[in-house]
């Protein structure tokens, strides 16, 4: 299994500018499929949106509040029927909130 057969969870990457953003391009360009969970639906899809037509790969763009157990379950839910299995996660959150991974 190669990069291209796994997808990384990329946390706060809505905004136009910032590391996020960065570290979900620099992944795809590396030939992972792409998953961006931010607080911001809208800003998640577009900033996905972006990362597929510059990087050809597959993305997907998710509202989660990564502070929330449910909301991070329902993302994790939504990605487990849209996109290859899961094989890294980039956190890029302003503020770090101690919690675990189920």
């Amino acid at each position: 299994m190669t990069v291209s057969d796994k997808t990384a969870i990329i946390t706060g990457a809505g905004s136009t500018r910032g590391i996020g953003r960065a570290t979900a391009h620099a992944l795809a360009a590396a030939g992972w499929n792409v998953a961006i969970l931010d607080l911001n639906e809208p800003s998640a899809k577009q900033a996905a949106d972006e990362v597929a037509e510059r990087q050809q790969v597959q993305t997907v763009g998710v509202g989660c509040d990564v502070t929330d157990e449910a909301s991070v379950e329902a993302a994790l839910t939504s990605l487990d029927a849209s996109t290859p299995p899961v094989g890294g996660l980039g956190e890029q959150r302003r503020h770090h909130v101690p919690h675990s991974i189920p």
